[in-house]
């Protein structure tokens, strides 16, 4: 028997993500992902994949790295770890998940959400001061 290849972090998310779905299907409503999310999937899986990458680099390298002057600088791998785990955020937030579509039916846009967010942050602050008096 062949040795197993390891499981990428982006292979653990999209058996996370897909069980998800599964999960919200049991409910009597099916839900699959569309060609636009599959092509998502590809990204978030790519992107996680990265991420596990760049952050090996950095536990084998560290957090700084020698420059050509011979100064002691920040390790390029942090700063492109971090645009990675935004790039990754993004994508996730494009990713309409079941329990996103029963919470408000319409994909939202980042900014929409951000802004309901808001609001519903000051519904639930004036009926909890409604609430105390």
């Amino acid at each position: 028997m062949a040795p197993r290849k390891p499981v990428s972090a982006g292979q653990k998310l999209r058996r996370d993500l897909d069980k998800t779905l599964k999960e919200a299907s049991k409910d009597g409503q099916i839900w699959e992902w569309d060609t636009r999310e599959l092509a998502l999937l590809a990204l978030i899986e790519s992107q996680a994949d990265t991420i596990e990458k760049l952050d090996s680099t950095i536990a084998t390298d560290g957090l700084t790295a020698t420059g050509s002057t011979g100064q002691m600088r920040l390790h390029p791998a942090v700063t492109e770890v971090r645009l990675a785990r935004s790039a990754l955020a993004k994508l996730l937030d494009q990713l309409q998940l079941p329990e996103d579509a029963a919470a408000g039916g319409a994909q939202l846009s980042p900014k929409s959400r951000q802004h309901a967010k808001a609001a519903n942050s000051r519904w639930d602050r004036q009926k909890w001061q409604a609430g105390k008096s």
